[in-house]
């Protein structure tokens, strides 16, 4: 539903601000539910890392709730499109890789773009949240008595907040590139395997 709304919005050619409108709640929503992915990842539940799932989990609660609910959405720009489309087109495979593997029926084409898409939409998601956090950051600068908690800035804290990015981006990244390897390189032995039997 959200990666509708996106398409529909950029389609349609909204602004910043009328996409917001219209998104917002869905995105909310999607995404804080994501917290349930990485507590079934502590518990086992699932078989994903928990660390690497947790900090992708906290870097878009982070962005989504400390920056896109926090500025008005035009400060934000094209940005705040980028980030969502980019998590939208990510999330959507991902979902129906999971819910198809449940009944052991993921067929290859899925397979391939669960463990592809991010060569792309990781580096385009992190593009549209760091621009959301450079223009929100400028924006309350701009409003400093607005944005500040206990008379200290709260630009401050999204400043220092986005050094995790540093440190966390190339381990996602370097992530999702190891898991795509075993997982391809195991369907291929499987398809291999079976090709051999079948001659």
């Amino acid at each position: 539903m959200a990666l509708g709304l996106c398409i529909r919005n950029l389609i349609q050619r909204s602004s910043p601000s009328l996409f917001w409108a219209d998104i917002e709640m869905t995105i909310k929503i999607v995404q804080t539910a994501a917290v349930l992915e990485a507590f079934h990842s502590m518990i086992g539940l699932v078989r994903s890392p928990w660390g690497t799932c947790l900090l992708q989990v906290f870097s878009r609660l982070y962005v989504l709730w400390g920056i896109m609910a926090a500025v008005p959405a035009d400060e934000l720009g094209p940005f705040l499109m980028v980030g969502c489309m980019s998590w939208c087109c990510v999330e959507v495979p991902r979902y129906m890789y999971y819910a198809l593997n449940l009944m052991d029926e993921v067929p290859y084409p899925l397979v391939w773009l669960r463990y592809s898409l991010f060569a792309v939409l990781y580096p385009s998601g992190i593009t549209g949240e760091l621009g959301c956090t450079y223009f929100a950051v400028m924006y309350m600068r701009a409003h400093v008595e607005q944005y500040s908690w206990q008379g200290l800035p709260i630009w401050w804290a999204l400043a220092v907040m986005t050094l995790m990015y540093v440190p966390g981006a190339p381990t996602m990244y370097m992530h999702m590139v190891a898991q795509r390897r075993k997982v391809l390189k195991v369907l291929d032995a499987a398809d291999a395997l079976a090709d051999g039997k079948n001659k």
